[in-house]
Formats: C-alpha cells, structure tokens, sequence
C-alpha cells in the first residue's frame, strides 16, 4: 500500500527519517503536561499482518485462540498508557476498484503457486514458506476487532480511504500524538502527530520506529503540496506503479533504485512542473501517459486528491443507518448504501472441474442475506446488485451483478428485527429467516438451535453449510467440532507437531473453514441474531494433527465429541 519503496528510502538514505520512539516514554511526556491520557490511532488492517510474519501457521488455517492471546496482550499493555482509536476499512472505495482487482489477480496466482506446491510434495512446508510468500489471510481480522472493542472505539470508515479518515481524526483531534499504521501513504498527509511503524512495535517494551515526515521534508526539499505530486510521480494506489517506470527510467536510467528515484523526482517537482492545479494534471498526464484523455485527468486528479483532508465524514440521517454504524452492523450498512460487495478467493483451486462452484455457492447466500435487508424496498424488486468476484482460472476479477432472493415470509421494519432484546416477538421469525439463508437442511429444518451451545452456535451452522453444499465431508466437520471443542476446554496439546508435507485435503478444508465462517456469520447479522456469534477459535495445526490421526476412525471422533453429537445436524 501507498508509494512504493518510500519507506524503503526513510529507513536507508533519509538522516533521522527512522528512529527510535517509545510509545510508553512519549505517553508519560504528554499526562505530565496535560494531565489526561493521549490517544494513538490505531489502522486495524495493520494488527492484520502482525501474525503473518510466521506464515507457517497461516498455511495451516491459523492459530486463532493464539492470535486472541497475543492481540489482547498488546492491546492491553498499550492501553495502561494512551487511549485507543481504532479505524477499519470499510467498502473498496469506486475509484480504487481496478487497483482491488490487480491485487486480487496477483494474489490468486500466488495461491496457485502455493497449492501447486503443496499438491506435488516435491517442497516441505518450511521450503514454501522460504521459496514464496504465501498471500496474506484475513481471516483473525474478527478476532482483531473483538478484542478491539474491549480497548477503544472503532470507526469503519465509508466517507474516504481508511489512511484519509485516518488522518483527518488525527489532525482534529488534539490530544492524538500518533498513528500506528503501515501504509507508506501517511508520510504524505500533514499534521502534527507522528507516523509509526506497527510492524515494528515491541510488545512489551513499547518501543517502535518513527518514519519522521519531516525529516523526509528536509531531505527532500519539498513542501506537503509538493509531497502530494511525488506520490503521484512515485506510483500509488491509484497510478500505478509500472505506469509510471518509465519516467523514473528516463530521470535515473537502469539504476531505478530508490536512493536515485526520489531524489530526481524531487528535484523535477521544483524545477520543471507548473504551479497551477490544471496545468500540473494536464503536464503529468503528457510525461506519463502522453495522453491527455479526461480518464486520465480524472485519475491523476483524483490521485493528487488523496491527500487532501477538507472533508466531512458522512453522517447518516436515516435512523436505521445511524443504528447500523454505531452498533456495527457493517454488512447490513453497506448493503442499505447499495456498496459494491468484493469476493476474494484465495485458496481455492478453480482449474479443478470437481470442486463444487464456490462463486455459485457463496453468492446464493449473499442473494438471500440482501434478500432479507431489501425485501421491503419497493426499488429492489428487479435489482442487479454489484458485486467484484472471479468467476473460473481464467477469468480475471471483475463486476457481476446478482438479484435478490427475497424471504418467502413478511419482514417487520428492519429496526425491529435488529434489535431483539427490545423486540423479542420477532424471535420465531428470526430463526426461521437463518435456517432460509442457510439452505434449511431436512435434520435443521424442525430443530431448535436455540439449543446449541452458544460457544459452538456458529461453527456448527458453518459446518452444516459446508456440508450439504458438498464442500466437506461430514466426517471432516467432525473434526474441524472436535478442534474446536479442544480449543473451548483448553486441552489443546503444547507439543503439537507442524506437519513436514502439507496434506492437500486438510489444506483444503481448513481454508474453506476459514473462510466460510465470515459468510455465514453475516446470516446471523442480517436476521437479528447477532448476539449468538461468536469470535473464530479454530486452531489449523491442531485440526492437522487430529486429521492425519483419527480420519478412518469415525466411530472415534464420535465418542470424543460426548454431548455434542446431537448437535452435528450435518449428518
């Protein structure tokens, strides 16, 4: 994210642009002086990559019950010190959507790759992770955001890109002395507090680096305007990259390193660009594209407008969209604003003809998931939703549009099905409209779920699902309950073995698992029953180790799983 390589050049060519910054010191500076905590802003999406750097066990299907361990610790110690913000990205904003794409496309060859790997067995688990790495999961991102709400507020943003609303809190409020991100694109924003690397960030000591903007400002000569227009000329999110090499090729020839790139960059800025706005698009669009076509002026336009901060965040005047925001129904709200709904895939090998069509699987249930927000929209009827999905192998990512399918039964006005302590009447209806969602299997259809354990609610609609659109075999589900049944009461084994070879079959289930579980929790969101979900605890390398021991002893797996047998409705 952001310019590519700037960060690179703060920390090995710019004087004092990466140094030491301890959160804790810094903290105790500002209460002495104001007598109240500081407030650092925390981007979610940077927490995300923080377990990644052992990929190991994202290959596995994660360590989530650690993952709660480790975020809650961090979260904690930065608590005893400052206030936390926390800001999460909201829908792929419109004007971003090709770079999404891009990313998305790349991100799947690279998984392809992986699978290929793990298909052949010609590399151990540790020779993969050492020879690519492996495409980054989000799947512990709900996990971030539980243990998030226990320590500050969270705001999803949906007015700009997350790093701008990000920025504008930061340069509104006062009392905020820092963002703790990684995304190169803050040492461009102006204001006051300080950018600090999260990936950095000690756990216990509270000691991160500082990207110093404005050392980066001195080095460069450059003012924020200035900084602005090197982002461009650099390559961002939005002019991308490989458009822009060739001109760094002409400025610095084949030593297109950073330590020459931004420099010459600069000093082009100062001494042969235009001052005025639309002099300065219309040049920058004839260096780069040699063309001078008003998409590209809109790019470059909207490319400059990044950074800029003179915006109100959208305040919603419909009292149903103000309960989705504060009460974070982001799903519900995004939906109500008709905002493009992305797809990824990820793990999932689409050259094979046998797998069962998971774009045809997980758009039915988002069909019938906006089904029930729209059903009492008299516009909605005939409705081609947007959606960013990839379809097979050979298709790139791209915008499809899918109709609701609406409810068979009455929906009372959405306020009221959200809320199901004020209106308990509509319970009956709530569950039938979840059982609808999720296909209503023969053994679910006349069943009480209201007697599943709350611990094991949603992972066993998850596992219900998966089977009965024949992406899991029930034995399978067996085991990823068993899993998670260890994980519950604590007796998951400290000497568990990380498979040499990874299994392709339990590679495969894992991920679907995983992956899944964020698609049906929305079944819970959109029928009111939100207060019955659950944060993912499934741990990959167990439900490894319990695959490759117990997969031909069914019977076993069954005595194991005691009282909770008459709960796998998957059979």
């Amino acid at each position: 994210m952001g310019i590519r390589q700037l960060q690179t050049y703060m920390q090995k060519h710019v004087p004092n642009g990466y140094i030491d910054y301890s959160i804790m010191d810094e903290c105790k500076q500002y209460f002495k002086k104001h007598y109240e905590k500081p407030i650092i802003v925390v981007d979610l999406m940077g927490l995300v990559s923080l377990v990644l750097e052992n990929p190991i066990f994202s290959l596995c299907g994660g360590r989530h019950n650690i993952y709660m361990v480790y975020y809650d610790n961090l979260m904690h110690n930065l608590s005893l010190y400052c206030e936390l913000v926390f800001f999460l990205d909201g829908p792929v904003q419109m004007q971003k959507f090709d770079t999404w794409v891009n990313r998305q496309n790349d991100r799947y060859k690279n998984c392809i790759q992986i699978i290929d790997f793990i298909y052949e067995r010609n590399l151990t688990l540790n020779e993969i992770v050492n020879c690519v790495r492996p495409a980054s999961l989000t799947t512990h991102l709900s996990v971030i955001k539980h243990i998030a709400k226990k320590y500050g507020q969270i705001y999803t943003t949906v007015t700009k890109e997350c790093d701008a609303e990000i920025a504008r809190y930061a340069c509104l409020n006062p009392r905020v002395i820092a963002v703790l991100a990684d995304d190169s694109d803050f040492l461009i924003f102006t204001g006051n507090w300080k950018y600090l690397s999260i990936k950095q960030l000690d756990h216990n000591t509270l000691i991160t680096k500082e990207y110093n903007r404005r050392a980066l400002r001195e080095h460069l000569q450059l003012n924020d305007l200035e900084l602005v227009i090197l982002s461009t000329l650099g390559g961002n999110d939005l002019i991308k990259f490989e458009e822009v090499e060739k001109l760094h090729m002409k400025l610095v020839g084949k030593r297109n390193l950073c330590q020459f790139r931004f420099p010459a960059l600069a000093q082009m800025i100062k001494n042969d660009l235009p001052k005025r706005h639309w002099d300065l698009i219309i040049t920058i669009a004839r260096i780069i594209f040699q063309n001078t076509h008003s998409s590209i002026l809109q790019r470059i336009h909207e490319s400059l407008d990044m950074f800029n901060l003179n915006f109100a965040v959208k305040e919603p005047m419909d009292p149903l969209l103000k309960f989705c925001r504060d009460n974070h129904y982001d799903f519900f709200y995004s939906i109500l604003n008709k905002m493009k709904k992305n797809f990824t895939l990820l793990y999932y090998d689409l050259r094979i003809k046998e797998l069962p069509n998971l774009y045809k699987i997980t758009t039915l249930l988002f069909r019938k998931q906006i089904g029930i927000i729209l059903k009492n929209d008299v516009n909605a009827k005939g409705m081609k939703y947007p959606i960013g999905a990839k379809t097979s192998h050979y298709n790139s990512y791209d915008t499809y549009f899918v109709e609701p399918i609406f409810p068979p039964k009455e929906i009372p006005p959405l306020l009221e099905l959200l809320q199901r302590q004020k209106y308990p009447a509509h319970d009956r209806l709530r569950f039938e409209l979840l059982k609808w969602t999720l296909g209503n299997n023969k053994k679910m259809k006349n069943f009480d779920l209201e007697t599943i354990p709350q611990n094991y609610f949603l992972d066993i609609l998850v596992l219900i699902f998966l089977v009965q659109n024949k992406l899991i075999e029930s034995i399978e589900a067996d085991l990823i309950l068993l899993t998670i049944k260890h994980v519950n009461i604590n007796t998951v084994p400290e000497d568990l073995q990380l498979p040499e070879y990874l299994d392709p079959r339990t590679f495969h289930v894992s991920f679907l698992f995983t992956k899944i579980y964020g698609m049906v929790h929305r079944s819970l969101e959109v029928t009111g029953l939100k207060m019955l979900k659950k944060v993912i605890n499934f741990d990959g390398l167990l439900f490894h180790n319990l695959y490759q021991k117990y997969l031909v002893k069914p019977f076993k797996v069954s005595q194991l799983l005691n009282d909770l047998n008459e709960y796998c409705l998957y059979r």
